[in-house]
């Protein structure tokens, strides 16, 4: 999945409901490409500043990660969210377990 288009319609699958008014579902969708936004300036920010190291922006890649797990960890629980959907929204990160 390359696309935040293909992104948003699996999320959507996975977390909206399917009774959702039309309303509901362009004000999540405005929400998603808006996070989706907020992470390019990040990786913007971050690949074209010159005083940041790989290693440096490693770090950040996995604490950007790192919040966004424990974010759908913590608000799918509230929810009421099955497991198997968090997990899906919140995969492991490569050579790691999740926290």
């Amino acid at each position: 999945m390359n696309s935040i288009q293909e992104q948003w319609t699996l999320f959507e699958r996975t977390v909206v409901p399917g009774n959702a008014p039309a309303v509901q579902r362009l004000e999540m969708k405005l929400a998603f490409y808006g996070g989706a936004e907020a992470i390019l300036r990040i990786l913007w920010n971050v690949s074209g500043d010159k005083n940041h190291s790989e290693d440096a922006g490693i770090a950040i890649l996995e604490g950007l990660h790192d919040e966004c797990r424990r974010f759908s960890r913590e608000y799918g629980s509230r929810i009421g969210l099955p497991q198997p959907i968090i997990d899906a929204i919140t995969p492991v990160k490569p050579g790691g377990p999740a926290s």
